[in-house]
């Protein structure tokens, strides 16, 4: 059931994330022109590009990507095998091809994002929290949180989410199962190193988390048995500092030390790279704001709070509870510390998305603990609230996938369509998602890829800047879902049949 499980969880979110094209803008631009330049010229500028995106620094006389790189590189050879699959080159201009961009958002994203689930169900289901709980966890985390969002957006943070997942599950399978073979052993310990080190070159602050994992492994393993994991996160430090020498003339210096944009530069110049003290009030917006919050878009994440006391209190599981609490911990600090917390045009905290998994992780543990209680005086009122809460999750976040996911950050020029007043971005779910889907509007970009505000799918040659494979196929307005919708319910029905052959209760 567990294998069975875990293939349909890969198949229905790699589907899923795939179902929508978000479009590019200049954050997406300056990672996919790296890219493009390592491909089509072998070089590391991206002079010939820099017209798409602001999102960019300047050296000696050349424009590079300002970017962690991680992201980019992996998408070299999935670059080069689409040129290759099209016999087709690069066109040399700043606009991206939008099917190239898809097709990479798709194939190092989706599909990474897509393994990342499945790893998620094994381990939920191996820590004991049971197959449906494992199976409603999964999906309210690929689907119930600002992780479907970014799943389809060529931007770092799913990525990297999806990587360090990966590499705790590969440790907690080494630390579970001690008869393994030392060949198997190693090769999960070199893919765990691996996976965090190129996370953490994807994304930098993802280093406290890929530092946790290395703890994490050394407290249960020791020293002599975490030499693969070392071994293998090397490589791509090394390849970031010859990236760095390259391109900004230091190992050690960042392309944030070169930005293009001077208010940009004056953020970044503030602290330490822009990272002062945690505040207060913007952990409170994070959590329960409308504007970037956390609990408005995934309400089921409060059970992580009883999911932290339950693995904290047992003695089996209080290490990873510990490496839970001290990766979300970490990374709701930071990013309530930055200058630039709200991310911009982004669904929810956007900084705080790679941490999400070691949210899900204790929330799963007290799903599974909800469906074991005895009485059924307790169990079913509270199962019946869970399930609730995953639905309003997945409910709330679809939403805003299938209309815009990133929600503005400043005033908009106008509405997004006549009858309608222009949203208070401070309310984009009540004021800009909702209505408009009420209204039967979907795939919306509000902004050009240059990143310039303007609704971009109304303007002659962008009416595809953003949209869905049931639009693809002719359907217009809410019946461009109907295929997901199918797709999801053929999943839950695969799940049901399993569990009837199964007899799992």
């Amino acid at each position: 059931m567990r294998v069975t499980g875990a293939f349909l969880v890969f198949l229905v979110t790699f589907c899923s994330f795939a179902y929508f094209w978000q479009g590019t803008g200049p954050n997406q631009n300056s990672r996919l022109d790296l890219t493009r330049a390592i491909v089509s010229a072998g070089s590391l500028e991206i002079d010939a590009y820099a017209a798409n995106t602001f999102d960019q620094s300047t050296r000696n006389g050349h424009v590079y990507s300002d970017k962690a790189p991680g992201l980019s590189f992996a998408a070299v050879l999935p670059c080069a095998a689409y040129y290759l699959m099209t016999d087709s080159a690069d066109s040399g201009q700043p606009p991206i091809d939008p099917v190239l961009a898809w097709f990479l958002t798709v194939s190092v994203i989706g599909l990474t994002s897509a393994l990342a689930a499945s790893a998620i169900f094994f381990v939920l289901s191996s820590l004991g929290a049971g197959v449906w709980a494992s199976f409603a966890t999964t999906v309210a985390w690929a689907f119930g949180t600002n992780a479907f969002a970014y799943s389809s957006l060529f931007l770092a943070h799913q990525f990297v989410a999806a990587l360090v997942t990966i590499s705790f599950a590969a440790l907690w399978r080494v630390r579970s199962r001690p008869s393994q073979s030392p060949l198997s052993q190693t090769m999960l310990l070199a893919l765990a190193g691996f996976a965090a080190s190129w996370a953490s070159i994807s994304e930098y602050p993802v280093g406290l988390i890929a530092a946790a994992l290395f703890l994490y492994g050394l407290a249960g393993l020791g020293p002599r048995r975490m030499f693969p994991f070392v071994l293998a996160g090397l490589p791509p430090l090394l390849l970031l500092a010859a990236y760095n020498h390259a391109c900004f003339g230091s190992p050690f210096r960042l392309g944030y030390q070169d930005l293009s944009v001077p208010q940009y530069r004056a953020i970044i110049e503030r602290g330490f790279f822009g990272i002062g003290l945690p505040d207060p009030a913007v952990m409170f917006q994070m959590a329960f704001g409308e504007f970037r919050g956390l609990l408005p878009l995934s309400p089921f994440l409060v059970l992580a709070l009883p999911g932290f006391v339950l693995m904290l209190r047992s003695r089996d599981f209080r290490h990873e509870g510990l490496l839970c609490l001290a990766s979300a911990g970490s990374l709701w600090l930071l990013s309530s510390s930055y200058q630039r917390w709200d991310g911009g045009m982004s669904m929810g905290p956007r900084y705080f998305v790679p941490a999400l998994p070691f949210l899900v992780l204790p929330a799963g543990l007290a799903i599974g603990a909800i469906g074991s209680l005895r009485r059924a005086f307790w169990r079913l009122p509270a199962i019946g609230v869970t399930a609730v809460a995953i639905l309003s999750s997945v409910c709330v976040c679809s939403a805003a996938v299938a209309v815009m996911p990133e929600f503005p950050d400043v005033t908009l020029p106008a509405a997004p369509v006549s009858g309608m007043d222009v949203p208070d971005v401070k309310h984009p779910l009540t004021q800009f998602v909702f209505p408009l889907l009420a209204r039967g509007q979907v795939g919306i970009k509000a902004s050009l890829p240059n990143g310039n505000l303007s609704f971009a799918t109304w303007i002659p040659g962008h009416e595809s800047d953003a949209a869905n494979v049931g639009e693809a196929l002719g359907l217009t307005g809410l019946a461009s879902l109907l295929p997901l919708l199918a797709l999801w319910a053929l999943a839950l029905g695969a799940m049901l049949r399993c569990r009837q052959s199964s007899n799992i209760p």
